[in-house]
């Protein structure tokens, strides 16, 4: 996930591009001299300075001069994490040294129209609590902090920021502690100063509970869109919703079965949201679902992009090309690999 912005400037420069990108409803099986290919994006895939320790919970974010800032969590003993951060210049190679943010686990990252972007973390409290609190930094364009530290005043198993205006961003929350029937959901909005501007009902907070962290995307002219995974048994579906730049919901609801994994959402270049999911049968590789979403949120996943399954890979999340269209990356297969595909489409959803 954390490469998916990154390589997405590669593909549009068309950089080792072996072809298009294929892949439409009903499409028939890969043909792997047709799928474009990408290098990956500097050493963050391969190396770094803590080798040989955990590494997990990777994110990416472009920032407004066109470069990139990404996060991850160091594991070096069980329970020890370190949230790291690492620059990447528009190329996607790295740039300085990656650098410690904070003690703790579970790292975002967003960025503003102003270059600035902001990190966020969970602090594991006394052990055999069930829910950490939630952190943040902002820096500016060079990583120097911006401002103090902010207490954002959740408790959460993890949590995701997206910026939804220059001055407001989103965090999606999800915490098992207090809530008897399973884990529930919560979305708050917040000013680059950490004070509370919206906050939301809980998302599923029924027997079943919901199944992975809310992702948010913003909407043209203020808004956004929240997406949540939401299981009870054999049953398992994307919840969408629509707010308005209050933090109202607007009723609109998407429930798509047979999903498997968390789902992505990105804000094209027209506007238009596209989100996107995994797909596994139990027997192949997982392939990837994609859906256009208009004014109004469908009813169903009826006529979602089926983005055919390749070997050996997952899908990772979905993200816009600035030029139009968006891209859904792929995982390498090893670390000695040197380039991964990508599954490109326009902004109607056209395989290019």
């Amino acid at each position: 996930m954390a490469d998916a912005a990154g390589t997405a400037g590669s593909a549009t420069a068309g950089s080792q591009a072996s072809g298009q990108a294929s892949g439409a409803a009903a499409s028939p099986a890969l043909n792997p001299a047709a799928m474009m290919t990408v290098p990956k994006a500097g050493d963050f895939w391969l190396t770094t300075t803590h080798a040989g320790e955990a590494q997990r919970y990777p994110h990416m974010a472009r920032l407004a001069n066109g470069s990139y800032v990404a996060v991850r969590a160091n594991f070096a003993t069980p329970g020890s994490g370190i949230v790291l951060m690492q620059a990447f210049d528009a190329g996607g190679n790295p740039s300085g040294a990656e650098t410690s943010v904070a003690e703790g686990q579970s790292p975002g990252v967003t960025s503003f129209p102003d270059g600035s972007f902001l990190v966020t973390w969970v602090v594991p409290p006394p052990t055999f609590a069930l829910s950490f609190p939630v952190y943040g930094q902002r820096f500016d364009a060079s990583g120097q902090p911006i401002g103090a530290r902010l207490s954002l005043g959740y408790y959460a198993d993890d949590a995701q920021p997206a910026a939804v205006s220059a001055d407001t961003f989103i965090l999606g929350v999800i915490a098992q502690l207090g809530h008897v029937n399973g884990p529930a959901g919560s979305l708050a909005g917040f000013s680059l100063d950490g004070s509370t501007v919206l906050t939301t009902p809980a998302l599923q907070e029924d027997p079943c509970g919901i199944n992975g962290t809310p992702a948010v995307t913003a909407l043209p002219g203020g808004g956004f869109v929240a997406a949540w995974p939401y299981q009870c048994v054999g049953n398992p579906q994307i919840v969408l919703r629509r707010y308005d730049a209050a933090g109202n919901f607007t009723a609109s609801r998407f429930d798509a079965l047979s999903m498997t994994g968390t789902p992505s959402l990105a804000t094209l270049s027209n506007g238009t949201v596209v989100v996107a999911w995994t797909m596994a049968d139990g027997i192949n590789a997982p392939s990837a679902r994609a859906l256009l979403l208009g004014a109004t949120l469908p009813a169903s996943a009826g006529g979602a992009i089926a983005v055919p399954a390749q070997g050996g890979r997952t899908p990772l999340a979905v993200s816009a090309v600035t030029a139009g269209g968006f891209v859904i990356p792929w995982s390498a297969t090893g670390p000695a690999e040197a380039t991964v595909p990508v599954s490109r489409y326009s902004n109607d959803g056209t395989p290019m």
